[in-house]
């Protein structure tokens, strides 16, 4: 362990009453060179303290693979080992060099001004300023089972230009060497297959956001609150789906910037108390898969298992209310623009639950 946080550590450490040691997954001890090895439970719970044999032990979260023993099996030695966690995930994010490449890469993915500040630490660990990479923000559903970074790691196994970066114990971000990738709709396409790689292998799903091709450190900051962006606004606008390319969402992202008050007004122009009877869930789902069709009638009532002069019957009625016929471009625009605004509403609340995951 690096000599600066390590001295930070034993000068913290010393002044509790009760022992606290830091090891490697082996017992090892990382403070105290000579100490002798601690035995460590195999098999340690995420986040969660295990009290075994009269000592307590967490696994750290402010680096992988670290193990913190308190003595003692009380809630007070748990909360001694998250504080002294907490104080190395401080020391961490000062000394980002300390933490080997992936703290490098998740500095500079926090934070677009690092990059000529980490020199140094950047040219010591290898790191390639010029290469186009991609982000892909990748955040654990609820509920998540087991440990999500593990998961991650043996399904992203990183090749020899990628990397994965743990953000916190539900987020990674996975860096892609777009140098390798033919397009943006392969880029898509392997999202896809992550995700569903992650749902065969855990029996939990993942939202996956997508950044734009960054082609130097710097951009990699842009590239990452982008994939975060699109995360943020694709659970509001489009719900049915957890892979989201920010590139593709120009419609969502320009209605997300719409200032709520306004988005509201204009929404409440079609669907307010005067066609509340007339916009039964029935009828907007026949409006959504007719959107969905490309306003292809015959495809509509063949997925829908209608009959074509019902679904006829049904824009009729729309547009006999509304003044808008949905077959008819500018209209069918005019519609989908006014009923996704009903959506902005639901900005605050949504990203609060990602947050939360």
């Amino acid at each position: 362990m690096d000599e600066r946080i390590a001295g930070k550590l034993r000068a913290l450490l010393s002044g509790l009453r009760r022992p606290v040691t830091l090891t490697d997954g082996q017992g090892r001890d990382q403070l105290n060179d000579g100490a002798p090895a601690a035995w460590v439970p195999e098999a340690l719970p995420a986040g969660e303290a295990l009290p075994e044999a009269g000592q307590v032990f967490l696994r750290s979260e402010a680096m992988e693979g670290l193990v913190w023993i308190a003595d003692g099996d009380g809630e007070s030695g748990a909360d001694a080992l998250r504080l002294a966690d907490a104080v190395l995930a401080e020391l961490l994010e000062q000394y980002p060099e300390a933490g080997g490449p992936e703290r490098l890469y998740r500095q500079l993915l926090l934070d677009d001004e690092s990059v000529s500040a980490m020199d140094e630490a950047l040219t010591k660990a290898n790191i390639r300023r010029r290469l186009p990479r991609c982000v892909l923000v990748i955040k654990a559903g609820v509920p998540w089972h087991g440990n999500f970074l593990k998961t991650m790691r043996t399904i992203l196994p990183a090749g020899p230009s990628d990397v994965l970066v743990p953000v916190d114990p539900h987020t990674v971000a996975y860096l892609v060497d777009m140098s390798v990738v033919d397009d943006r709709a392969d880029l898509l396409e392997y999202a896809n297959a992550t995700r569903e790689s992650v749902l065969s292998e855990s029996g939990c799903d993942v939202m996956i956001g997508i950044g734009g091709c960054a082609s130097d450190l710097v951009g990699l900051h842009t590239s990452y609150a982008q994939a975060g962006k699109a995360l943020e606004i694709g659970r509001v606008f489009q719900p049915q789906k957890t892979v989201f390319d920010y590139q593709q969402m120009i419609l969502p992202r320009f209605l997300a910037a719409l200032p709520r008050e306004l988005a509201a007004e204009y929404h409440d122009m079609l669907f307010n108390a005067e066609t509340a009877k007339l916009f039964t869930d029935e009828l907007l789902e026949t409006v959504a898969m007719f959107f969905e069709k490309d306003l292809n009638l015959s495809d509509t009532a063949r997925q829908l298992y209608i009959h074509r002069n019902t679904l006829t019957y049904r824009l009729d009625k729309i547009a006999k209310i509304t003044g808008l016929d949905l077959r008819h471009f500018d209209d069918a625009v005019t519609f989908r623009m006014l009923m996704e605004m009903g959506k902005c509403g639901k900005k605050d609340t949504v990203m609060t639950d990602i947050e939360q995951m």
